[in-house]
């Protein structure tokens, strides 16, 4: 038998997409409920999922004491103050799950896991999608950024309630440092190959100003460090992880126009930027290949027909 599962789902500002989000939650096997924690939106968000709940038994609607707002941490730990099925999906509420994501994560779990990695696709207004992958090398995907994300992935209730949930002092990060101290308790993660998740790339989430930019560096980088140091204290630290955590972090750095951290080793950083930059070269004649290809395929047809 499949365990269940809890979703919640943090609303914030989320009137325009929230109904699209729980859809998507309805949709799927083995769900025991669905959790909206409305964090004091200044629009019609509180209206909408208390519609929601309204309109469907299974969804329930919570606020934060006075309805203040509390961020995203904060949110999702109100949500475990309810749920009770065995496995949490947690769920920003601009994205969707796609019918059948719980049931092939929970395919995978082993006796002890503790919490699946997936892959999702993120799509843009413009109508582009690319495909967001994770990496299959635990302490390598956790420093670039490659573990999944919230949506995609998948939680053991009782092993994150152990660590005392999300960190609520974090704004940005929360989902990577929850990781790292379940992979610090020795619990390695499960992996589902699969495209099952829509992050939906908005506006807002592009530019959330210049205050929400430097938390959200700060907090990336610092948790790279306390990654790096953890793994210098096991041992483990090997020069594979030097060089991602060199590369990743001093690439990030530079995107921000911010001084390279002393942790990150210079040579590194180098061979890391040119290695990326013949990935992108390399992918780039292939697709403009690929593509003349086409062009010339259909113009041909054309000319047949």
């Amino acid at each position: 038998m499949y365990p269940s599962v809890s979703i919640i789902i943090p609303a914030y500002n989320a009137a325009g997409f929230l109904e699209r989000a729980v859809d998507s939650a309805l949709s799927q096997k083995f769900i025991k409920e669905i959790i909206i924690i409305e964090d004091a939106s200044k629009d019609d968000s509180y209206e909408v999922a208390l519609r929601l709940g309204q309109k469907h038994d299974i969804v329930q609607v919570y606020t934060h004491e006075g309805r203040i707002n509390k961020g995203l941490a904060a949110s999702r730990n109100r949500g475990l103050e309810f749920a009770t099925g065995d496995w949490i999906q947690v769920l920003d509420a601009d994205d969707e799950l796609m019918p059948g994501k719980l049931e092939s994560q929970l395919c995978r779990i082993q006796p002890n896991s503790t919490f699946v990695v997936g892959n999702s696709l993120d799509i843009y207004a413009d109508g582009r999608v690319t495909r967001r992958s994770f990496y299959t090398d635990c302490w390598r995907g956790l420093i670039v950024g490659k573990l999944g994300i919230s949506s995609a992935n998948l939680f053991n209730r009782k092993a994150i309630m152990a660590l005392g949930g999300f960190d609520e002092k974090l704004r940005t990060s929360e989902e990577y440092d929850l990781m790292f101290r379940l992979m610090k308790a020795g619990n390695m993660p499960v992996f589902d190959p699969s495209y099952l998740t829509k992050i939906h790339i908005t506006e807002g989430s592009l530019s959330r100003g210049e205050l929400y930019m430097d938390m959200f560096s700060r907090n990336w980088v610092n948790l790279r460090k306390r990654i790096r140091e953890y793994l210098i204290e096991v041992g483990e630290y090997d020069l594979f992880l030097q060089y991602h955590y060199s590369g990743s972090v001093g690439t990030f750095l530079e995107s921000y126009g911010l001084p390279i951290d002393p942790t990150a080793n210079s040579l590194f950083l180098k061979i890391y930027k040119a290695e990326k930059k013949l990935k992108k070269t390399v992918y780039s004649m292939f697709f403009n290949q690929f593509k003349m290809g086409k062009e010339t395929l259909v113009k041909n047809q054309k000319e047949l027909s």
